[in-house]
C-alpha cells in the first residue's frame, strides 16, 4: 500500500489517561452516525481546527490510541452500530487520514471493513495530497459505499491556513479523474465573510466543482476555545460571538447562491454533507434532510449511479 512503512506508536495508558475523556474515547456518537478516531496528532497547523477544543492542538506528531484491529472491533461492536446501514466517518476530528504516516493505517482498517462485507457508508475528509496510487488503492474496497470529501477554503492568509488550498484541488482532481468504486466531494470550507468569499474565491469553487461529484459549503466552526486561539496569536476576529453550530451569515452565502443560480455549468450544491454524499451514490439522504425547506431549496433529486455518470452538469 502506498505511504506502508513502520506502524505508528501507540501510546501509552499513562499518556492516554492525561487526554481530555473526549479526545481518549476512540468512539463517538454524530448525527451522521459513528465517528472513529483512533489516531491523534495533526502538523498542519489549521487555525480554526477543532483540535483546539479537545486541547491537543500542540500535538503534531500522529500517534495511535490503539492497533487498527482494535479499533475495528471496537467499531463493529458498538451498541450503536448497524451493519450495512449506520454512516461511518473516519479520522475525522483529530488528524488528517491522508498524511503518509496515517494513511497505511487507514487504508488498513478500510480492508478490514471491506472484507467483512460491510456496506455502509464510509465518509473520510482530507486537505491533503492524494496521489493516483492511493485513488487505486481506494478503487480496490468492493463492498463499502467509500466518499472522500476533500476540503477546500482558498483562504490566503498563511496565519490562519498554513497549507496550500492548491494542495487540495490537486487531490479532488486527482480523485475525480480515477474515481470508480468511490464517489469524491468537494468540501467548501470554512467560509468567512472578507476572507474567503470573493468574485475570485467564488469563481474557483465554480471550477473545482466541474471535479467532484457534488460540492458541499459550510461556514465556520467558531467555538470559545478557537476565539482564544485567535486572540492569542493576534488573528483578526471573523465574528463578535461563538457558535455550537457553524456560522453562515445569510448575505454570504446569498451571493453564493446567486453565483449558482446564474450560471447552469455549477456541479451539484448543497449546504449538508450527508445530502452532498447521497447525492453522489444516487441515493436518498440517510440523514432524512429531504422536504426542509430552508435545506432543500436549492438540492436537486438524486439519479441512480447507472444514469449520473462522473461529472454529469446540471439538468
Amino acid at each position: 500500500m502506498p505511504g506502508a512503512g513502520r506502524a505508528l506508536p501507540i501510546l501509552s495508558s499513562d499518556k492516554i489517561s492525561g487526554l481530555k475523556q473526549e479526545l481518549a474515547e476512540v468512539i463517538e456518537y454524530r448525527k451522521s452516525g459513528l465517528s472513529l478516531n483512533w489516531i491523534i496528532g495533526c502538523p498542519l497547523e489549521c487555525g480554526y481546527c477543532i483540535r483546539h477544543t479537545f486541547e491537543n492542538f500542540e500535538m503534531k506528531v500522529p500517534r495511535r490510541l490503539m492497533s487498527d484491529e482494535e479499533a475495528v472491533r471496537r467499531l463493529v461492536g458498538h451498541s450503536y452500530f448497524r451493519p450495512h446501514k449506520t454512516p461511518i466517518q473516519l479520522l475525522n476530528r483529530a488528524t488528517d487520514p491522508m498524511l503518509p504516516v496515517v494513511k497505511p493505517h487507514l487504508f488498513n482498517v478500510l480492508r478490514l471493513l471491506d472484507d467483512q462485507g460491510l456496506t455502509n457508508h464510509v465518509l473520510i475528509i482530507t486537505r491533503w495530497r492524494v496521489d493516483p496510487e492511493d485513488c487505486a488503492v481506494l478503487n480496490s474496497f468492493t463492498n463499502l459505499r467509500l466518499t472522500v470529501l476533500v476540503t477546500h477554503s482558498n483562504i490566503q492568509d498563511e496565519r490562519i491556513e498554513p497549507v496550500d488550498s492548491n494542495i487540495a484541488a490537486a487531490s479532488l482532481r486527482t480523485l475525480y479523474e480515477h474515481a470508480e468504486r468511490y464517489r469524491t466531494v468537494l468540501y467548501w470550507r470554512p467560509i468567512v465573510p472578507g476572507l474567503n468569499d470573493s468574485d475570485t474565491d467564488i469563481a474557483r469553487a465554480h471550477e473545482l466543482s466541474q471535479h467532484a461529484h457534488a460540492t458541499v459549503f459550510t461556514g465556520l466552526f467558531f467555538r470559545k476555545e478557537i476565539a482564544e486561539y485567535y486572540e492569542a496569536h493576534g488573528l483578526e476576529m471573523p465574528y463578535e460571538d461563538t457558535a455550537r453550530r457553524k456560522i453562515m451569515p445569510e448575505a454570504a452565502e446569498q451571493r453564493i447562491l446567486d453565483a449558482f443560480e446564474h450560471d447552469s455549468s455549477w456541479g451539484a450544491l448543497f449546504r449538508k454533507t450527508s445530502c452532498g454524499v447521497a447525492y453522489a451514490h444516487g441515493e436518498a439522504d440517510y440523514n432524512g434532510h429531504y422536504g426542509i425547506r430552508e435545506l432543500c431549496d436549492i438540492a436537486r433529486p438524486s439519479r441512480s449511479r447507472s444514469a449520473r455518470p462522473p461529472g454529469s452538469s446540471r439538468s
